[in-house]
């Protein structure tokens, strides 16, 4: 089974994740896009460039294809459609976007409230508290790294991030989301979650998760999560 991934120039990270966490069956076809900023200029620049990405995908036989980018599936593309709308049409083949993936996830692990945790600043966590607030999904506590420059995410350890988590998590949240494919956040899910005894969700985890599902499989990466152990449980 072949996949797509469409992911930012600067990201260091999903592929590293790729190789940990995807099963052996599937194998994972990567391609770039220009993205080194998290402006809304940038983000709206990657999000056009996406579409002409898919279609190299789409030239290597991939069952289905992802933008594996939080901040531009944030923003929708021309004609209001959603980052996953826009890879169909251009490749009609199956897609999604994180977003996308991350509210399907939530919704797979019954998460109607969550804590958020990002590499960035208080205005991009603001903006991204708004899209998820909007699509149903309420932020009862955030917290952030301060960071301006995406290049730097991948040294935040992913200790570090399970104790940042850790801090701001309540008994109101019903799951953690660590937010951002060029955080090392996958690698945080199962001390984390074994620490909390919550679900805990990343942009890379949801949309390797989802882009599983758009391909019927059942694999359950080791160390994956929660997540996938409720899609197991489910199909069974």
């Amino acid at each position: 089974m072949r996949v797509g991934l469409i992911i930012p120039s600067v990201n260091v990270v999903i592929e590293h994740d790729l190789r940990l966490f995807l099963p052996e069956e599937v194998r994972a076809h990567v391609t770039r896009i220009p993205l080194t900023s998290t402006s809304t200029s940038a983000l709206q620049a990657a999000l056009s460039a996406a579409p002409a990405a898919a279609r190299l995908l789409a030239d290597a036989g991939v069952s289905a294809v992802a933008l594996a980018c939080t901040g531009a599936s944030m923003i929708a593309g021309e004609g209001g459609l959603t980052a996953a709308e826009r890879l169909t049409q251009e490749t009609s083949l199956p897609a999604i976007d994180t977003m996308g993936a991350l509210f399907a996830a939530f919704s797979e692990v019954g998460a109607r409230r969550i804590a958020l945790v990002s590499p960035f600043g208080e205005a991009f966590n603001a903006a991204e508290a708004a899209v998820l607030n909007a699509g149903g999904v309420d932020v009862v506590a955030m917290a952030g790294f301060g960071m301006a420059n995406p290049a730097l995410c991948p040294d935040v350890d992913p200790e570090v991030i399970v104790e940042r988590a850790a801090a701001i998590d309540n008994d109101r949240a019903d799951a953690v989301f660590l937010s951002c494919a060029n955080l090392r956040a996958l690698e945080a899910v199962a001390p984390l979650e074994a620490r909390l005894g919550k679900p805990v969700i990343t942009s890379n985890q949801a949309v390797l998760w989802a882009l599983l599902r758009l391909c019927s499989s059942t694999a359950v990466p080791k160390d994956g999560g929660r997540l996938f152990m409720s899609s197991l449980e489910r199909c069974q």
